[in-house]
């Protein structure tokens, strides 16, 4: 059997091929018409601006606080500890239910921050309406003598010397 190649080296050639690919691709240009490999870092800081973009309306103060430096770095932050653990920003977000959350949370965040506010209004009205009305001090009659002057009766002051 001249021809033929034994199955373990045909397993040992398979897993020097998966080796082979595995590590020269990451080195090599592309081919003419593949796109170029797109930075892990540019898109972990692209979906995180999408996100920050997405959440914005509901939580109007993101934008202070995740500046494009800021995410920026965030971005830079992520890459390591993503290829440590195999994510990928195409692995976490794609899929159908990445497209719901991104629809339907900001969706569902900024219904209620508008039911809060419009519970708060319908329980300051309540307050306004169940408070007694303020109680109205009548003023003290003045005395037909003037401010400054008390009533003795008709008798005099004592002099005091």
């Amino acid at each position: 059997m001249g021809g033929l190649i034994e199955l373990g080296a045909l397993d040992t050639l398979k897993r020097k091929a998966h080796a082979f690919e595995s590590q020269a691709g990451a080195d090599l240009p592309p081919l003419p018409g593949e796109p170029e490999p797109v930075d892990p870092a540019v898109e972990w800081e692209m979906s995180i601006t999408l996100l920050v973009t997405v959440l914005s309306p509901a939580l109007p103060y993101l934008p202070t606080v995740y500046t494009p430096d800021t995410i920026k770095a965030l971005a830079g932050a992520i890459v390591p500890v993503a290829d440590k653990y195999g994510l990928s920003v195409g692995g976490i977000m794609s899929g159908p239910e990445i497209g719901l959350l991104l629809v339907a949370g900001p969706l569902a965040l900024s219904t209620y921050v508008a039911h809060r506010a419009w519970r708060e209004q319908q329980d300051a009205e309540r307050t306004l309406d169940a408070a007694p009305p303020p109680e109205v001090v009548a003023p003290q009659p003045r005395s037909h003598l003037g401010e400054n002057m008390q009533d003795t009766g008709g008798r005099l002051p004592a002099i005091r010397g």
